[in-house]
């Protein structure tokens, strides 16, 4: 006998919701592990978030996921300066250490209020990876022209054979697709499956042969030192891993030992914790959930889609619910 709901009520049910989960207080005896970022601009704002991972709750052994990490801040503005951002942090006293990139804002306020900084571990080697080769002939124009054929192809037949687009801001964290095609190419080029047609269009890319080779061996590096820090953290026996690991690599040498500097960078945290998380991926989901939710209506109010966030990680239950919908206002949201 009851009327079904409008979309106007759901979408206020949904806000309601959203505020009483980021106006939850964590108990001050629970230490947290924060992860920050700020987002990318969503029209003419960016929005910061502060997730929170309860250390006496999270178990090593798989990757964070949602349900590990809280939404603990919010914060929508046209830019984020380290006094912005400081203001959102608890006090050090409840917060064992944070992980986050290396933006210098978020850094600035990390330091100014006194907590330990774990630089995120893909950012980390991305960073070690831009270092050595941002200014390196031979990489600059491989990846110009690697960018000319995509361009050249993009409408021909021959479009199966185009390269992954290259992002500028971010184009040695996501340098992975570019090696694994740039592999599968040079390896077609010693088959059959090619037209003559084909393999001539192909020709430019043997020069950056032990360039391509190079990378091949920084990326499998990475991602065996991925699949070992990513879901158990920095410790004692994941570092011996790495290091065995390291070993066996073919990977240039300077890169070698950038991760090896790494890896102890943090053992006044390992000493005292056993297991340090030191990967911000969940934080990256999250926004990736956020602009899906904004790209895909143009209309919806950001606002909305930010306290949608905070229910990413909640288990829903009746009494929150009914709680949430009587003691929250439209007022407050």
């Amino acid at each position: 006998d009851v009327k079904s709901p409008c979309p106007n009520t759901l979408l206020n049910w949904q806000n309601k919701y959203g505020l009483f989960e980021l106006n939850q207080v964590i108990p001050p005896d629970r230490e947290q592990v924060l992860i920050l970022d700020e987002s990318i601009s969503i029209g003419q704002k960016k929005v910061f978030a502060l997730q929170g991972v309860d250390l006496q709750a999270y178990k090593f052994g798989h990757s964070l996921t949602q349900k590990d990490a809280k939404i603990l801040a919010l914060g929508i503005e046209k830019s984020w300066k380290a006094e912005n951002i400081t203001e959102f942090l608890p006090p050090c006293d409840q917060v064992a250490y944070a992980v986050c990139d290396g933006g210098s804002n978020i850094v600035k306020a990390l330091k100014d209020k006194e907590i330990e900084r774990v630089y995120d571990v893909t950012h980390a080697l991305g960073a070690m990876v831009k270092k050595h080769y941002k200014n390196l002939e031979e990489f600059i124009e491989f990846s110009k022209t690697a960018t000319k054929f995509k361009q050249k192809n993009v409408l021909g037949q021959d479009a199966i054979l185009m390269p992954p687009m290259q992002r500028s801001k971010a184009r040695f964290l996501n340098i992975h697709s570019l090696v694994v095609w740039a592999e599968k190419i040079l390896a077609l080029l010693e088959t059959n499956y090619l037209t003559e047609e084909q393999k001539q269009k192909l020709q430019w890319i043997k020069p950056y042969k032990s360039l391509i080779k190079e990378l091949i061996q920084i990326n499998k590096l990475t991602n065996r030192i991925f699949a070992i820090l990513k879901p158990m953290g920095l410790s004692k026996e994941t570092i011996k891993q790495c290091e065995t690991v390291i070993l066996d690599s073919n990977a240039p040498c300077f890169y070698k030992e950038h991760i090896k500097e790494y890896l102890h960078n943090y053992n006044h945290l390992v000493d005292k914790y056993e297991k340090v998380i030191c990967c911000s991926d969940i934080i990256e989901s999250t926004f990736g959930k956020l602009k899906n939710r904004v790209s895909s209506n143009k209309m919806s109010s950001i606002t909305g889609a930010c306290l949608e966030m905070c229910t990413y990680s909640t288990s829903f239950k009746k009494d929150n619910i009914r709680s949430a919908l009587e003691s929250i206002k439209m007022v407050d949201i």
